[in-house]
């Protein structure tokens, strides 16, 4: 059974031996393991987020709605007529995504990230120091979800955003990092304007992660 799960596939005889004896060298308890990381990322799921100022609804067919505030485009609608954007307080379905089933969703203060099923990544309002990925330097807002370039080569199935942040879960369980990385926030040295993603090394990099969470500076995989 472990033979069939899309995390264990990829890994060496020696990882799978090691992760064997981490699960107390039951392969029953393999399996157990693997099998929690994929429920972490079913696609069959719905999901409402609660972010700092705005929130996010994923249905079980994948659309996407948003309310709250707005100040940042974090709502993805787009500009209004006036070319502003406009708070809003009840549920709205964000339209452009229309043909995209969506199965996951990150909020943070200002910005908003999606992930696709298949495991592409949109990404929409603040955009400081790359935080939404865009490889644009400097500050900016993006009002409609975009998708980020610099994760095209990556099936990703988790994001989380910290405070100056992003980590994404890739579906072999690699956790990839980037955006403003001081204070070792990122699990890697690289300067506070790199937007690449770069994979966690040490502990983590032969150990297949099935789910990240982010805090104001710090990330738990």
């Amino acid at each position: 059974m472990c033979q069939k799960r899309a995390i264990f596939k990829p890994m060496s005889k020696d990882e799978r031996n090691d992760l064997k004896q981490k699960c107390g060298g039951s392969w029953k308890l393999v399996l157990r393991y693997l099998l929690a990381g994929e429920a972490c990322c079913r696609r069959e799921k719905f999901q409402a987020i609660a972010g700092p100022g705005h929130s996010i609804a994923v249905t079980s067919s994948g659309a996407v709605y948003s309310f709250g505030s707005n100040s940042l485009g974090q709502l993805g609608h787009g500009l209004n007529q006036d070319g502003n954007t406009a708070d809003e307080f009840r549920p709205h379905l964000i339209r452009s995504l229309q043909g995209i089933r969506i199965i996951q969703a990150a909020v943070g203060a200002g910005r908003t990230m999606l992930i696709s099923d298949t495991g592409k990544v949109y990404a929409f309002g603040k955009d400081l120091f790359g935080e939404t990925e865009h490889g644009v330097q400097g500050s900016r807002t993006v009002h409609t979800p975009q998708l980020v370039e610099s994760l095209k080569d990556i099936f990703v199935v988790q994001a989380a955003i910290g405070n100056f942040f992003t980590a994404v879960l890739s579906r072999e369980g690699r956790v990839y990092t980037f955006s403003w990385g001081s204070d070792e926030r990122l699990g890697h040295q690289t300067s506070p304007g790199d937007v690449n993603p770069h994979p966690l090394l040490g502990p983590l990099e032969n150990i297949p992660v099935v789910q990240i969470a982010a805090g104001y500076c710090y990330l738990l995989a």
